[in-house]
C-alpha cells in the first residue's frame, strides 16, 4: 500500500488511518531519493494527525523541545504541516544539518520567511542561489492540511 502513495489519495488516507504502525515506513520514505515519494509520505503523516494525533507526538513535540535533529530528519512533515511560528526552528534545523536536498526543498516551499532564510544559509554553505519560477516543485508550506 505504501508504494501507492504518490498516485492515489485513497492510499494516503488509508495509511493515515492506520496510524502508528505506518509511521516508521513514512519516516523512511521522507528520506527517499524520489521527490514525489518524500512529499507524499509527509502528506500521510500530516493527515494522520486528523485520525491519530497522539501517534505523532514525538514529531509534533520536537518543535517545542527544539528537537533540531528530529526536525531536520522529518522536515517534509513540518513543511507540509505549515504551522505558523515554526519557521525559525525549521531554518535552525537546516543550518545545523545542511544538505543540498533539504536546502532546495526549503528554498521552494512557499513560505517567504523560510525561502529567504534558506537562501542565506545556502550562500553561507558556498552555493549560489538564483531565483526562478517553477524550477523546483518542492513541498508546499501547509499543503498537507
Amino acid at each position: 500500500m505504501s508504494d501507492l502513495i504518490t498516485e492515489d489519495e485513497f492510499a494516503i488516507d488509508l495509511l493515515a488511518r492506520i496510524g502508528e504502525p505506518a509511521i516508521p515506513i513514512m519516516k523512511r520514505k521522507m528520506r527517499s531519493n524520489s521527490q514525489s515519494v518524500r512529499f507524499a509520505a509527509g502528506d500521510v503523516l500530516v493527515k494522520m494527525i486528523e485520525y491519530h494525533p497522539d501517534a505523532l507526538s514525538n514529531l509534533t513535540s520536537a518543535i517545542d523541545k527544539q528537537g533540531i535533529k528530529t526536525i531536520a530528519d522529518n522536515y517534509i512533515f513540518y513543511i507540509r504541516l505549515g504551522q505558523p511560528g515554526t519557521e525559525k526552528i525549521i531554518l535552525k534545523a537546516l543550518r545545523y544539518n545542511f544538505s543540498l536536498t533539504m536546502g532546495l526543498d526549503l528554498l521552494n516551499c512557499g513560505s517567504s520567511i523560510i525561502e529567504e532564510g534558506a537562501a542565506k544559509i545556502g550562500r553561507e554553505n558556498g552555493y549560489t542561489v538564483n531565483s526562478s519560477v517553477g524550477s523546483h516543485p518542492g513541498p508546499r508550506w501547509g499543503s498537507g492540511n
